[in-house]
């Protein structure tokens, strides 16, 4: 009775080891199957940035360049890294937003539709007390003017010869949402040293103070040591504006010991705009 309990127990004792030793082989070889799968399946999961030609890509999005990176936080949908190392934005697939930015970017004329129909630019030009300028530049430095573009305009408002805008009328004083962006271009300056200093500023000059200063609502500075050879600024806000009273915007740059000049202001078209559009009449503000 003693010998059979001893061997039952030894008998059961090797069918555990041989058991344990079956389930470690077979958890090994599992482990090795779903390595080698994982390993066939990375060409078909690559990251968007080794996607070929991105700017027309299946998708349907459309993609623009940009200097963000993957970890920025924005309302882009993904942003891609071509093979050139550029940087390129892309957003969802939206007809009338896609449309919309192509027209304002090349002004190809392309129809824009909305659920009602076809569609322009218009209504951006027809906005009541509103304007839309780009910069262009002279012997005396910045100069806005409504030609530039087709999305650019002045509407119920008056640009001075100084490049003020005015409100002309009563009827058009209220609260005006103003908006102003400069791009500033470092590029010829050599690596390693201080960049010149932008200036970025927006005024208001009061009618009811004669011959009063105008007054610096808005201010920014780039450049410096920040080392990136293209800084931007954008300054905006909403301000009560009077007849009569003028918003002006203005950008420059220096170096120690050196004039205030333009230079590093970059020329391209669209490049720097200035604007306002009201929101509220004085009556309801």
């Amino acid at each position: 009775m003693g010998c059979t309990t001893k061997q039952t127990l030894r008998l059961a004792f090797h069918g555990s080891v041989l058991a344990n030793i079956l389930l470690v082989i077979t958890l090994v070889g599992l482990f090795i199957v779903r390595q080698t799968l994982r390993n066939q399946d990375i060409p078909t999961t690559a990251s968007p940035e080794t996607r070929p030609e991105p700017l027309t890509d299946t998708a349907g999005q459309i993609c623009i360049p940009c200097d963000l990176q993957e970890t920025t936080d924005t309302l882009y949908e993904f942003i891609l890294r071509p093979n050139d190392n550029s940087t390129l934005c892309c957003l969802p697939q939206d007809d009338n937003l896609q449309n919309t930015i192509l027209e304002l970017l090349h002004g190809q004329n392309r129809p824009i539709w909305n659920a009602d129909g076809q569609f322009d630019l218009r209504w951006w030009r027809e906005r009541n007390h509103a304007a839309h300028l780009y910069a262009y530049f002279n012997s005396k430095g910045v100069v806005w003017n409504t030609h530039a573009h087709k999305t650019s305009f002045v509407r119920n408002l008056k640009l001075t010869e100084d490049g003020q805008l005015m409100i002309p009328e009563f009827s058009g004083a209220g609260l005006y949402f103003v908006y102003s962006f400069f791009t500033f271009d470092f590029s010829d300056v050599a690596d390693g040293s201080d960049l010149p200093v932008g200036n970025h500023t927006v005024y208001k000059t009061s009618s009811s103070i004669i011959n009063g200063d105008r007054d610096l609502l808005w201010t920014a500075k780039v450049g410096g040591r920040h080392k990136s050879k293209r800084q931007t600024s954008f300054l905006c806000g909403v301000v009560n504006i009077n007849k009569f009273d003028k918003m002006e915007s203005e950008a420059t740059t220096y170096v120690a010991g050196e004039n205030v000049t333009p230079n590093h202001i970059n020329r391209a078209l669209c490049s720097n705009f200035f604007g306002m559009f009201k929101i509220l009449d004085f009556g309801n503000a």
